[in-house]
């Protein structure tokens, strides 16, 4: 090729010439080594590699070639140039360590470790020799004493190190006394295995005597010494001994006479308990049952009996299962436990339809005896009832299921007079019909309507056979009133001059009690028949209109204020379901979801969703729309949580997995104790999916209870395992109560913990003496009431103080706001207002975030000077907070201003719309709370009007609090 002439030799692609081209490059130029380095180890061709390895002079790249040398002529000749370079190299250490550790031939090492010119290759060499004849010739040879002790420590064969002692006798001291050291302690240490060695046979014979003889409890502890000592003689010291056979059949026997033992003692033990536990069992099922027999079921907590049932009927099938009850015990369980399930049942039914009960009364009370249609229907409906409840005989009949039956016992009555009231209807629709076929005979129809109302009317009370009679009889007489009818619509003047005086007496009725949709069906009625009735010369019917229409004006009056209050109503649910929704926005962007106290934002959820509930009606129009953006706001809400359920999942799931190793652990103390710190984490983690919460636990708790059940097994002493699980349990409820009566409320909201292990300790601690367990429960139950309390005070007393903070953080703005509009804020009053601001405590409430998005506003509004920053003042702020100030007024009961006596007029009916149309009663202080958190999100008032309405809400709060107090 001719642009091979263009190129250095060495990358020719002819292979002599690049072989020749090697011999030019000079190893000792860092370069031209690195291009030896590559041709030596990538070159297509054997014969330049092989040439470009005898031009290569360092260590490090010969080591490097050594390790990676593709055939064993490469392998050959790198090995003889590395102990050469070996020989000859002092300066670098790690090529040298590098090449040492890639030579195995023991005569390479030698030559090394005798001739090579660093020391610490020599040292190197002799610790890779493997043959100890070479390490003899070194230990003899070698001219530096340290070497040849060296290779003197390597040396371990008796012969070897024999011959080593007797030719450096007298010649070199220390190897002879390293030798001599050696060999000495290889005398020491046989004759200690020859002692170990008699140690194992004398226990081999010990565990032969064992064998032949019957296994009792003295046998059984004799081996247990004997087999101890055995597993501790090492096995160096036993292997010319086969005692596995002997020790197997030896432990089956001891293990066979444990399980009989064992099984003796259990089945004593389990009778014992489980006659003791089915008495239990049925006492309490007995206990329920004369509950149900002696006391009103409205005063009953159902949830608890039926808790006591399913808790008793489980736990005599487990102890059924344990050992088969005594007849007179199986009996009377099976007959109280099916009477309790049937009352429970009862009940419970009997609660579910207590407004269908309701409901029947209700129509039974409004129907007339001779409704037979109606009454027909009602009976059966209440029959079935009465059937689907099936209230046992020996429980107090309550005051529903007692009005249940006395209307049932009505209807039975009316249902057994049924073919004599039939008889009389009969007879009335046929005078009817008689009269209505002479009004029509006649022409006077003024009395028709009321005839065949009355007729229609009868009509529905009928059976559907005798109904059906009587309306083809009436067809044709109806056909004829149609007929003369029309002959009379000429007569229509009257007729609407009647409407007219209908409508303007209407209009003048002006009773307040009219329900203002009554009043508008009525209007429509007439409204109605006017145009039923045609029209008249167009002078008349012109008049005759305008009187007409001027007093439907006149009556629909009282009903535009109605409505319009109505859609007021709609309008202020839709403005609050819109600061809602952007408050709700805003706390999903500024909240520190890496931080976040996730039972204060379930919790907040949880409010929102009751909150929302309470801003009802809004126009049809907006509904939807706040409705799917409510919707959406929750559901990333919910995103957050169950992401972080989720991760507390596989956490938790974690924990489990080392929970469950413990069930592996044969020392059951250490096992129980770290199942306690398993715990501990467990109930560090928080919150799990809906779906996942209950087998979790189950699945961890059913780990430690199985734990501590296998430890008490271990306990021989019966009373002394009860009167400690006593001890164990008061101290869990000695627990609880510091928590109740600690000097801070509100450590008890962080304590449900406690709780539930006092309430969990009754069962983590079985079993206990019985009048140790009724009084430990008597008082756990009186401090789950105490606990209940506490929680329920703890919790005002932080609502409470959440208004307060809230209500001082909203007055310190509105004074930030004002100082910074008018720019006049000096340094220490801001320093100050920023220290107070910290000092007040957050909280989780969806007000703070408004606040905080206004007090970061001011503060930049403050460092920009831009000021249109700032959420500006508007009327409709300062009429919401004077709806605000008159409503906290009227809460405190304090007088208002005389020009606000109309708007107070109003608020308060419309405070007591609200209350009636929620059912509710007003709560002082749930009001009190709600008018200062909206007091805190009115935003900016105006310069004129902020000072009044401030003083003026600010004294009617005082008012209130003091009232309260």
């Amino acid at each position: 090729m001719i642009l091979d002439l263009f190129k250095p030799a060495w990358q020719s692609t002819n292979p002599i010439r690049r072989r020749k081209g090697v011999q030019k490059l000079n190893p000792e130029i860092t370069v031209e080594a690195d291009t030896l380095f590559s041709l030596a180890s990538s070159d297509p061709e054997q014969t330049v590699r092989l040439a470009a390895i005898e031009r290569i002079s360092n260590i490090t790249l010969l080591a490097r070639l050594l390790k990676n040398a593709p055939t064993s002529l490469e392998q050959d000749k790198l090995g003889r140039l590395v102990t050469l370079a070996v020989l000859n190299e002092s300066a670098d250490m790690e090529g040298l360590q590098k090449a040492i550790d890639l030579i195995d031939m023991d005569d390479d090492l030698i030559r090394i470790s005798m001739s090579a010119a660093s020391s610490d290759a020599q040292i190197q060499a002799v610790n890779k020799i493997y043959k100890e004849e070479n390490l003899l010739k070194v230990a003899l040879d070698h001219p530096l004493a340290k070497l040849r002790q060296l290779a003197a420590e390597k040396i371990q064969h008796p012969t070897l190190l024999n011959q080593l002692l007797e030719k450096v006798k007298g010649k070199d001291k220390s190897v002879w006394r390293i030798v001599k050291d050696k060999i000495d302690g290889n005398k020491a240490e046989e004759a200690a295995l020859e002692k170990r060695r008699e140690v194992a046979e004398e226990c081999f014979a010990q565990i032969q005597q064992l064998q032949n003889k019957d296994v009792d409890t003295l046998l059984k502890q004799k081996w247990m010494l004997v087999h101890t000592k055995w597993k501790e003689i090492p096995e160096e010291d036993k292997a010319h001994l086969d005692a596995s056979g002997l020790i197997d059949t030896i432990t089956t026997k001891v293990q066979a006479f444990d399980a009989r033992s064992a099984e003796e003692q259990f089945q004593i033990e389990s009778k014992a308990d489980a006659e003791n536990e089915q008495q239990q069992s049925l006492s309490l099922i007995t206990d329920a049952l004369n509950i149900l027999r002696s006391t009103e079921t409205s005063g009953l907590d159902i949830p608890s009996l039926r808790a006591t049932l399913t808790t008793q009927v489980s736990r005599w099938e487990t102890a059924s299962e344990m050992h088969p009850p005594l007849d007179h015990l199986k009996t009377a369980y099976e007959r109280d436990s099916k009477k309790l399930s049937q009352a429970i049942n009862a009940i419970y039914t009997l609660r579910e339809h207590i407004e269908a009960i309701k409901e029947i009364h209700d129509e039974l009370h409004q129907l007339m005896p001779d409704d037979i249609a109606r009454n027909t229907k009602l009976y059966h409906k209440t029959e079935a009832l009465i059937q689907r409840i099936n209230w046992p005989g020996d429980v107090i009949i309550p005051k529903d299921m007692q009005r249940l039956t006395t209307d049932f016992q009505c209807l039975e009555d009316r249902f057994g007079r049924q073919d004599d009231i039939l008889e009389k209807l009969k007879a009335q629709i046929v005078h009817e019909l008689e009269k209505l076929k002479a009004i029509i005979e006649s022409g006077k129809l003024n009395d028709a309507d009321s005839t065949i109302k009355s007729i229609q009317g009868t009509l529905k009370k009928l059976p559907d056979q005798p109904a059906e009679e009587v309306r083809q009889e009436l067809k044709p007489l109806l056909a004829q009133y149609a007929e003369l009818k029309d002959w009379q619509a000429f007569a229509a003047q009257p007729k609407k001059e009647a409407l007219i005086s209908s409508m303007e007496g209407l209009a003048q009725d002006t009773t307040a009690d009219v329900d203002p949709g009554v009043r508008l069906d009525y209007i429509q009625k007439l409204q109605k028949e006017w145009k039923e009735l045609g029209r008249l010369d167009p002078t008349t019917e012109n008049e005759l209109w305008e009187r007409f229409q001027a007093a439907s004006k006149e009556a629909y009056a009282p009903c535009k204020a109605y409505y319009e209050e109505q859609a007021n109503t709609r309008e202020r649910n839709k403005a609050h379901r819109e600061k809602m929704c952007d408050q709700i926005d805003d706390y999903l962007e500024r909240y520190n979801w890496d931080n976040a106290d996730w039972n204060s934002v379930q919790d907040m959820v949880k409010l929102a969703r009751e909150e929302w509930k309470q801003y009802l009606p809004v126009d049809r129009k907006y509904h939807r729309a706040l409705e799917d953006r409510f919707a959406q706001l929750i559901q990333q809400l919910n995103e957050k949580l169950n992401t972080h359920k989720q991760a507390n999942q596989v956490i938790k799931q974690k924990i489990l997995d080392q929970a469950l190793t413990l069930l592996e652990n044969e020392d059951l103390d250490a096992a129980i104790q770290t199942m306690k710190n398993l715990r501990t984490e467990w109930r560090a983690v928080g919150m799990l999916p809906p779906e996942t919460y209950k087998e979790m636990n189950q699945s961890f708790y059913d780990t430690f209870n199985e734990l501590t059940a296998r430890k008490q097994k271990q306990w021989s002493d019966v009373e002394a395992q009860k009167k400690h699980n006593a001890e164990q349990v008061s101290q869990l409820l000695n627990t609880l109560e510091a928590v109740i009566n600690d000097e801070n409320p509100a450590k008890v909201l962080t304590s449900q913990q406690e709780l539930q292990d006092a309430e969990q300790g009754f069962s983590e601690y079985a079993p206990l003496f019985e009048q140790d367990n009724k009084a430990l429960r008597k008082r756990f139950n009186q401090l789950n009431k105490d606990f209940e309390k506490a929680t329920k005070a703890a919790k005002n007393l932080s609502k409470k103080q959440m208004v307060s903070d809230l209500w001082h953080r909203s007055q310190l703005l509105r004074q930030l706001e004002f100082k910074v509009e008018t720019q006049n804020l000096s340094t220490t009053e801001l320093n100050a207002i920023k220290e107070e601001w910290s000092s007040i405590p957050d909280s989780n409430h969806q007000t703070i975030t408004t606040l905080n998005a206004r007090f970061d506003a001011a503060m930049k509004a403050l460092e920009t000077g831009e000021l249109n920053i700032l959420e500006k003042a508007n009327s409709k702020s300062d009429i919401y907070a004077l709806e605000l100030c008159i409503l906290m007024e009227i809460l405190a009961e304090t007088e208002s201003h005389e020009e606000d006596a109309e708007l107070r007029l109003q608020l308060q009916v419309n405070r007591l719309n609200q209350s009636m149309q929620t059912r509710k009663e007003n709560n002082g202080f749930d009001e009190f709370d709600h008018l200062t958190l909206e007091w805190c999100n009115t935003g900016p008032l105006s310069r004129q009007n902020q000072q009044e309405l401030e003083q003026r809400f600010e004294q009617a709060r005082r008012h209130y609090l003091q009232a309260q107090s």
